[in-house]
């Protein structure tokens, strides 16, 4: 049996991203991101690592607009719940701009950092300027971590339940 995310086609009998490229994922979150240090990071052969980041990012080659397939994958493995949530911090959204959560909206979606300047008329100046808020602010190391955090502790918090009322 097969569903869709976002376009992507998955198979229920099998995942999306095996083992290795799902660590290769969350190493990126934690700020390794060349493949010399998710290898040292893993214990992997740096081959191995090259060969595995080309298989996820290849995966999500798509005509949508945005084109970090590596924030792709990152807001996938949010959304499928492969990323820890415990190291991030709650409760500091309400820290956060709207300028400051719609750039980090559209690097959720894959656009890199010019592409959110482009989209919304934004000088790339200010686009990093509000990234790296949002990086100190929340004490992650990357644009992937802040990710991460949108996802894991914003969009996915469990919504507080209304009061049961006595009939």
């Amino acid at each position: 049996m097969t569903r869709e995310f976002d376009g992507y086609k998955l198979d229920k009998q099998r995942e999306f991203f095996n083992n290795t490229q799902k660590k290769i994922i969350n190493a990126w979150v934690y700020g390794f991101t060349t493949s010399t240090q998710v290898a040292d990071h893993l214990g992997l052969a740096n081959g191995t690592i090259k060969h595995a980041d080309f298989e996820i990012t290849d995966k999500l080659k798509d005509n949508e607009p945005g084109t970090d397939r590596r924030a792709k994958a990152v807001t996938f493995a949010a959304l499928k719940g492969w990323i820890d949530p415990t190291p991030f911090p709650d409760n500091i959204e309400r820290k956060l701009t709207d300028r400051k959560t719609l750039v980090l909206t559209f690097r959720t979606l894959g656009f890199t950092r010019k592409e959110v300047a482009n989209h919304l008329k934004y000088s790339e100046d200010e686009v990093n300027n509000n990234l790296d808020a949002i990086i100190s602010l929340t004490g992650v190391k990357n644009d992937y971590g802040a990710i991460a955090w949108a996802i894991l502790k914003v969009l996915k918090k469990p919504q507080p339940q209304a009061a049961k009322q006595n009939p």
